[in-house]
């Protein structure tokens, strides 16, 4: 549907005033992708979430 992702655990894209707190990611296989991408995200706040590098 969306083709290859620009990460391998969430992409956020066109939102506005998101907040994510303690979310914990795994993947199953190698993948070089990062874990999070965001674009045109505008009041980003990431809490406690330990493979956030923002």
């Amino acid at each position: 549907m969306f083709g290859v992702l620009p990460a391998w655990g969430l992409w956020v894209r066109h939102a506005k005033g998101l907040v994510i707190d303690r979310l914990d990611l795994a993947k199953t296989s190698p993948d070089a992708r990062p874990p999070f991408a965001t674009e045109n995200a505008t009041g980003l706040s990431i809490t406690r979430t330990p493979l956030w590098r923002g």
